[in-house]
């Protein structure tokens, strides 16, 4: 589609297709030969990054240490957060277009499939363990008895507004002290994910923060500071990727991003030509 625009509308833009590569079996690597193959059908180049380059684990790597109750969490907050506008961060660090926000996923499914476009459309083998889940189908059930639930969860959260009150607590964006990345505390929820896992405590940043630092105060030990410091300095060398903490959200907040999601086997990114 944006090939066809720029193309047709000669916007001069310089697109490339980013996939990012989990780690999980039987699930990424066969999104990524599609992916691959549009490669050559779209004249588009393909970068692709795994997490293993960035963090020095997998996916299912992970899975092995903490199980498959909170891996959804940590998947979601090495890949990027999530966000409700449809374009974020305007002059900031990196901003971010979702154009297919109020677009259903079937409704993108069909028309993959009438103009006979290669996708893959494979659920993640870890997806049937996420909690947000329960979240989605609580929205299809919403759906069920009133057919714009979907749209309206999306425009109440569009309309949420924060007190000036609310909006003074509230802590004010920095750099991670580790990584160097955008960050709403000291250190930035990846760092501290990836010092439990290289430290030996995966549950680590998991959870409630007292129990995180409880954790932290048992680790102690130079060798296992080192390999988290390592892990750090590989995150700010490879890619400039947003990494920002993930909160638990409340209910609507959770039901909005299920209804919100339209899948991700691949994004194009595009950059203005000079």
């Amino acid at each position: 589609m944006m090939t066809l625009l720029n193309e047709r509308h000669n916007y001069g833009l310089d697109l490339f297709l980013l996939s990012i590569d989990e780690g999980i079996a039987g699930y990424r690597d066969d999104s990524l030969e599609t992916v691959k193959r549009n490669e050559q059908t779209y004249g588009i180049p393909l970068k692709v990054l795994s997490y293993r380059e960035l963090y020095g684990w997998s996916m299912d790597e992970i899975v092995a240490q903490i199980g498959t109750k909170n891996n959804c969490t940590f998947c979601g907050v090495f890949r990027l957060s999530r966000c409700i506008n449809i374009v974020t961060g305007g002059e900031g660090p990196l901003p971010r277009v979702k154009p297919f926000k109020y677009t259903y996923e079937k409704e993108i499914v069909m028309y993959a499939y009438f103009k006979k476009l290669d996708y893959f459309s494979t659920e993640c083998v870890y997806a049937p363990f996420a909690a947000r889940g329960f979240a989605r189908d609580f929205v299809k059930d919403l759906e069920a008895a009133r057919p714009s639930a979907i749209m309206d969860l999306i425009h109440s959260a569009e309309s949420w507004t924060i007190s000036q009150g609310a909006q003074d607590q509230m802590p004010s964006p920095q750099s991670c002290q580790r990584c160097g990345f955008l960050s709403s505390q000291a250190l930035c929820k990846a760092c501290i994910l990836l010092e439990g896992l290289n430290s030996g405590l995966p549950m680590l940043g998991v959870g409630r923060k007292n129990q995180g630092n409880k954790d932290r105060g048992k680790r102690g030990g130079g060798a296992a500071a080192a390999a988290a410091a390592a892990g750090g300095q590989q995150l700010g060398g490879l890619i400039q990727l947003k990494l920002e903490e993930e909160e638990a959200a409340p209910p609507a907040a959770a039901a909005a991003a299920a209804a919100a999601d339209v899948g991700d086997v691949s994004a194009v990114c595009v950059s203005t030509g000079s």
